[in-house]
């Protein structure tokens, strides 16, 4: 990983800076509290989220919004990562909207999480995924606050799950702990597998005696189920007899109904004669009241003239044309007034602009230009894509140029290829070709960056007009040619319906009856006051004919009241004498109530017999059944327990491999695997130690619980009782191998970065003067230092200069003057 360039917005006390890293060695320099350390955090932030730094200590104060955008790259491959903080109601928090990751343009929206779990699969990180998780390998092989490396010094425990997590060895005590955990349920496992089969024994023993049990109960059922037999043979021969008396008892019955049947149809015929005589009675009084009522009236239906010759279906057929003629006359008017609305809402919408053909003729002027200016703007387009893919060739050879200048700065005194030696000459005149085709290439990519600017305001200019005709076209065809033609239509209905409304004006007229005048009235007033006169006059007519026909309805029943009444008398004399034939009958039916009582008493007796033993041979059977299932169960049971036994003997089997083999295998090869790289640790750790402490009756070494462990002449020193100085290059040495060491036996982090934070706190001008020397040692590409050191400036590649001025702070490569 080479690191391109970050951004922080409202990150502590950066409003908005703005740094390009390069490869090297790049320091920060400035005052204690400026806010250097501030973009290593960012940095940290950017890649991996908050961890355990707290949102509030990243936040500017008073600010609602922070952002940090770090770009690098890893070989040919271009990231571009974003974070953002979000102070909402005094609660700072990411903000997953704006959380994201862009790989070579791409761009990929994540929430907070998900973009950790990312960044760790792009760097090869072995490191928790979750949010707030604080990072181990990135925070001691790449980035390490000065004071945290000390920490991690003075704490075997947390230094050894350090060590074993960067360099991926901590599967070897996981393997030990599994093993543990497995153990354990195993051990659980066989307890439960024991319980499973331990009353194995007891459990044969009682399928033994569920067999004998279940050849009892066989000849107990076979000797009930002989009595069931008999008892249901008596059964049904006394059901046969209650059958017979049943029947004799329903002929009762049927009788019985039959007499009270004859009893209520005597007595309903003599309310129906009653019924008729009241209604004769009724009838009488009624026609008396009628005539009457005719007499009164002189038998004259009414007085006066009938109001005209017309019938009343002609007047509703009158009404009902009016009616339609005046709802026609009525719907042309609001329908003129619709349409003159409409028509007006339109001409002032089109400001006036209400020819169709003017705007048709525009509309077409439009498109002939358009065509020319699409091509035009497609052809720009074109060009800006070869200007652009030839600037990708030439960034391309410039960074196969760079590569190639690298790799000869590198090789040492012959080819890593063929084994030749190599010259001084040839080599610097290799490097000279290259720096020259160099040259070229970045002189041509200037040239293609000015071509592509002047062509990018041409493409701008072009477009801007294409989007002004194509606007001008959708206005014309989708509003303002539609707009002009509907108010065309408008007008021409406007003008049929006026012809329309004359026309129906000039129906609307009604002549008068002779002898019937109502004077202010409309047409459909009139008709219908002449429909009700004539109605009056009708009713007095049908009134008259009406009671006339009822009188005479009312002497016709009265004549079919005496007839249904002498008929009545008849059925009753026949019902009368059908009773008394019905009695006669039903004596011969008396005693069989007591005989059939006691033939069912007799059968209550067998049936009780019977259930019992019905009850017995169920619960027999119901015995035999259970002694059956038993039977199963047991044998189900048997074969579960010696399964559990033979499972029981295989774990035993999988506890002996697992203590007796695997246990010690994985711990021989996690001794072999530190061994080793304790060794190596230890060459680097005592390299660096030495270009840093210049003092031949001091070493330094690393020992087998991989902590630092300091020499004076035979004697050994513990580190806490070290001056300022000689902690800090212990500290520093120790990290400078840990990177390196990580490096070179591990490929999981694709990185040549190294962030140094204030690594020279309480270094001698001497032994800052072996910075650089110890740092080019280290052969990586990207070294950044944080540091407040003056002396440090003059030894590095590139130096930014960090200060603060009322609360803020600014980032610059010039030194202040």
């Amino acid at each position: 990983m080479i690191l391109d360039s970050l951004r922080l917005t409202n990150i502590r006390s950066h409003k908005d800076t703005s740094i390009q890293f390069s490869e090297g060695i790049t320091l920060f320099s400035g005052d204690i509290g400026s806010g250097k350390s501030t973009v290593l955090m960012g940095i940290e932030f950017a890649l991996f989220g908050l961890g355990s730094i707290k949102a509030e200590s990243l936040l500017a104060t008073k600010e609602s919004l922070g952002e940090v955008v770090l770009k690098f790259h890893i070989g040919d491959v271009t990231y571009e990562v974003g974070r953002t903080l979000k102070r909402d109601r005094n609660k700072i928090s990411q903000d997953n909207k704006g959380s994201y990751l862009r790989v070579n343009g791409d761009l990929e929206p994540l929430t907070a999480s998900e973009l950790k779990a990312r960044m760790l699969g792009v760097l090869g990180l072995n490191e928790p995924s979750s949010a707030n998780s604080k990072s181990r390998v990135y925070r001691y092989a790449i980035f390490t606050p000065q004071d945290e490396m000390k920490a991690i010094l003075w704490d075997a425990k947390k230094r050894l799950e350090t060590i074993r997590k960067i360099f991926r060895i901590e599967d070897y005590d996981t393997a030990r702990s599994n093993v543990e955990i497995l153990r354990r349920i195993i051990r659980e496992s066989l307890i439960r597998f024991g319980e499973r089969f331990e009353n194995l024994e007891g459990l044969r023993s009682d399928l033994s005696d569920a067999v004998q049990g279940r050849q009892d109960l066989a000849g107990i059922i076979k000797k009930n189920a002989g009595v069931e037999q008999n008892l249901a043979g008596q059964e049904r021969d006394a059901e046969g007899e209650i059958g017979r008396y049943e029947a004799r008892l329903q002929e009762r019955n049927n009788l019985r109904a039959q007499h009270a049947k004859t009893a209520a149809e005597i007595e309903g015929e003599r309310r129906v004669r009653q019924g008729h005589e009241g209604r004769i009675d009724e009838n009488r009084i009624r026609v008396e009241s009628i005539r009457e009522e005719l007499d009164a009236a002189g038998g004259a239906a009414a007085a006066g003239v009938k109001p005209t010759a017309k019938s009343m279906e002609q007047l509703n057929e009158d009404i009902g044309r009016f009616t339609e003629l005046r709802a026609r006359i009525i719907e042309a008017r609001s329908g003129i007034e619709s349409l003159q609305r409409q028509a007006e809402a339109l001409r002032a919408k089109l400001s006036g602009r209400t020819d169709a053909g003017a705007l048709r003729d525009e509309l077409d002027a439009h498109k002939a230009e358009l065509g020319p200016a699409e091509e035009n703007l497609g052809a720009l387009r074109r060009k800006h894509d070869e200007i652009n893919a030839a600037k990708i060739r030439a960034e391309a050879e410039a960074s196969r140029l760079r590569k190639g200048i690298a790799g000869l700065q590198k090789l040492g005194a012959r080819c890593s290829l063929c084994g030749h030696e190599l010259t001084r000459e040839h080599l610097a005149r290799q490097e000279e070709e290259r720096q020259n085709l160099l040259g070229q290439a970045e002189s041509e990519i200037e040239k293609l960056e000015e071509t592509k600017g002047g062509l990018d305001a041409t493409i701008k200019a072009a477009d801007a007009r294409v989007y002004e005709l194509r606007s001008a076209i959708d206005s014309l065809s989708g509003v303002l040619l539609p707009d002009a033609a509907e108010y065309g239509r408008l007008s021409a209905d406007t003008e049929r319906l006026q012809a329309e409304l004359k026309g129906l004006d000039a129906e609307n007229m009604v002549p008068g009856e002779p002898g019937f005048e109502a004077a202010g009235l409309t047409p459909v007033e009139y008709l219908s006051a002449l429909k009700d006169a004539l109605a009056k006059y009708d009713a007095a007519e049908r009134r008259a004919a009406d009671m006339r026909d009822e009188a005479a309805r009312l002497e016709a029943a009265d004549r079919q009241s005496l007839e249904e009444i002498a008929k009545s008398r008849e059925r009753s004399h026949t019902l009368e004498s059908d009773l008394g034939k019905i009695s006669a009958r039903l004596d011969a039916y008396a005693g069989d109530d007591e005989a059939a009582s006691a033939v069912r008493r007799r059968l209550d007796d067998i049936r009780e017999s019977l259930r019992r033993v019905r009850n017995e041979l169920a619960t027999g059977r119901a015995n035999l059944a259970n002694e059956k299932a038993r039977m199963e169960r047991l044998e189900s049971e048997i074969g579960d327990a010696e399964r559990w036994q033979r499972r029981h003997r295989t774990y035993t089997e999988y506890m002996n491999w697992l203590v007796d083999f695997f246990v010690p295998t994985v711990s021989r090869i996690e001794k072999d695997v530190l061994v080793s790289l304790r060794q190596s640790f230890n060459e680097s750790y005592r390299k660096w130690y030495a270009k840093l402490v210049d003092d031949p009756t001091k070493d330094s070494v690393i020992n087998e619980e991989f902590e630092p462990a300091v020499h004076q002449d035979g004697y050994d020193q513990k580190l806490e009782y070290l001056s300022g100085g000689e902690k800090a290059s212990v500290a520093l040495s120790y990290r400078l191998a840990l990177n390196f060491v990580m490096r070179r036996e591990t490929r999981s982090l694709e990185s040549n970065l190294l962030i140094l934070d204030e690594p020279t706190d309480g270094f001698s001008r001497d032994q800052l003067s072996n910075v650089r020397d110890l740092l080019d040692g280290l052969q990586s590409r990207q070294i950044i230092l944080v540091s407040h050191d003056e002396e440090l400036r003059s030894r590095m590649d590139h130096v930014f200069y960090v200060r603060k001025s009322s609360g803020i702070t600014s980032v610059s490569d010039k030194p202040v003057l």
